[in-house]
């Protein structure tokens, strides 16, 4: 079943699922297909290309086993039933112990020990069986930590949850040979936990800095998280952050076409005038430079870990459109819509024509561009728009217009920012007082920020303040709290709309989108069903 189809098929599969349902109670067959849809989802967000492993559920092993030379992820009927009855929800449950279970398949882990037992005995064998001990300590932390965080990017919540998890697992079963002690096991859990809420701040300040039009900073997130998470989508927003900043580098005359980056599709497109500068000013060449290049790197990175992944193809294509090497951003965007079709990726079957039409266009065959943009404009209607407008000056049917510009990083009045309940953002004091969650990158590059990054909750809110050398920003969440226009959590998209106007930005988010209104200072979180599932509202001070 192709990936995409797949995933409607999860979709579909846990939303049937009851918390009142005693899923215990489940037949074999249904509990196995419950199971393996979780898989898929979480072989999704892990972004690898490999298909999953199959699901076994059994009574012939204790928890979980995944079976390298069966590619068989085999799951004890009682741990279902315990996870089905246990001390965290089931999904929860099932995301971390399977998420763990493909961490060792994504990462190889089963090849040492395999080989080392399929040896004749002797003193190769031996230290190889030796070093497979040693490093199964190893393996299994790792496959802690990512399929934690596999498990937090296909919208499960495991922070917290598998040290309960692990110690109601060794309450059940009396004997576990192999197996570390439950003291043993629950630390490990514990440290990749710790590590885990390291991690997700990054992540989060990453998408909100995308948001916000701080590239630079999202992109140095992005590349933190890759350290130890390189699937293929961290290292696509890693590459789409940098482009867009160089996007914000074009000048404006003549209009600049609207590339299709799939992270950031800007709807009102209102971005800061851009004073021309080019051959004459090495600096502005060098920099521009850098970020073409290295988002290329990016892209190119994502590619190899999945030669199907769609995505990384068009950005690709796009990158190359604005290098002019209008060959290969012709013949990556055909790939990419090739490989679109297939995976019924409509959206980025759009973002191929859009990039063709760019491609025409800039080599001025208009008629060509027109073809190419109405066809987008079928899925993609406010990009393919934007691009058509632009093609109208530049062809000459319409004389040049002023377009409107991004409102300046600069703080509203303080009775403009929405209070979230109580609690303003703008607020000096708001996390000055524990308890609060800290991370810090420190860059190796001298053109690379600073940035330390301050997570806090409370019972009404969640909130990150994200300190960069020269702005200070501070983001408030809440799924219960109502706006000044008591709009929020539940509400419709078109509500939203209504009210508020649409947005300056639209952003790709771990599961929908999110909404900028940088004039009132709000963001709203949608879901891919078309309503709200919390908002935001954000200050933004000089330090």
């Amino acid at each position: 079943m192709h990936r995409v189809v797949a995933s409607i098929f999860v979709a579909l599969l846990l939303a049937t699922h009851s918390r009142a349902e005693d899923a215990s109670a489940w037949s074999r067959e249904k509990k196995r297909a419950y199971a393996e849809a979780i898989v898929e989802r979480l072989a999704v967000a892990s972004g690898e290309a490999r298909t999953p492993p199959r699901v076994r559920i059994s009574k012939r092993v204790n928890v979980a086993v995944f079976w390298p030379d069966q590619l068989v992820i085999e799951m004890d009927e009682r741990t279902f039933d315990l996870c089905a009855k246990g001390p965290v929800p089931l999904d929860d449950g099932l995301a971390i112990l399977l998420g763990h279970e493909l961490a060792h398949f994504y990462g190889n882990h089963g090849w040492l020990r395999e080989f080392g037992n399929d040896l004749k005995p002797g003193e190769f064998s031996d230290r190889l069986k030796k070093l497979s001990d040693d490093n199964r300590l190893a393996a299994e932390t790792e496959a802690d930590y990512f399929g934690a965080f596999t498990a937090y990017l296909a919208g499960f919540d495991p922070v917290g949850a598998a040290p309960k998890l692990f110690r109601a697992i060794y309450a059940q079963y009396a004997e576990m040979p192999g197996y570390p002690s439950v003291d043993q096991r629950v630390g490990l859990a514990e440290a990749s936990d710790t590590r885990l809420r390291e991690l997700i701040p990054i992540f989060e300040a990453g998408n909100l800095m995308v948001a916000l039009r701080q590239y630079e900073a999202a992109a140095t997130c992005f590349d933190r998280i890759a350290q130890d998470f390189p699937s293929r989508e961290i290292l696509n927003n890693a590459g789409v952050a940098r482009a867009m900043q160089a996007v914000g580098m074009l000048p404006s005359d003549p209009p600049p076409f609207v590339y299709p980056f799939e992270l950031d599709l800007d709807t009102r497109l209102r971005r800061p005038p851009v004073v021309s500068r080019g051959a004459d000013d090495p600096a502005w060449l060098a920099r521009y430079a850098r970020l073409v290049r290295e988002a290329q790197s990016r892209f190119e990175q994502a590619i190899a870990r999945d030669p199907d992944y769609a995505t990384a193809y068009v950005n690709l294509a796009a990158v190359y459109a604005m290098q002019h090497e209008f060959d290969l951003a012709r013949a990556f965007a055909d790939k990419a819509s090739l490989l679109a079709s297939r995976q019924n990726l409509h959206a980025t079957e759009a973002s191929a024509e859009i990039v063709l039409g760019i491609a025409a266009g800039d080599q001025g065959m208009y008629t060509e561009a027109y073809s190419h943009f109405d066809r987008a404009a079928k899925v993609a209607d406010a990009l393919a728009t934007a691009n058509l407008q632009v093609l109208d000056t530049r062809s000459g049917k319409n004389p040049p217009s002023t377009q409107p510009t991004a409102p300046p990083a600069i703080q509203p009045a303080a009775h403009e920012i929405e209070s979230v309940g109580t609690v303003s953002p703008a607020s000096p004091d708001l996390f000055s007082t524990a308890p609060y969650q800290t991370a810090q990158i420190r860059s190796v590059r001298a053109f690379e920020p600073d940035i330390q990054i301050v997570q806090k909750s409370a019972p009404s809110w969640s909130g990150y303040r994200i300190d960069l050398p020269k702005l200070r920003w501070v983001i408030l969440r809440t799924t219960t709290e109502k706006t000044r226009n008591e709009l929020g959590a539940a509400n419709s998209t078109e509500q939203i709309r209504t009210a508020y106007g649409p947005p300056d930005a639209v952003v790709a988010s771990r599961l929908g989108a999110l909404w900028v209104y940088s004039d009132r200072r709000l963001i709203f979180e949608m879901s891919d069903k078309g309503s709200v599932v919390a908002w935001y509202s954000y200050s933004c001070l000089t330090r």
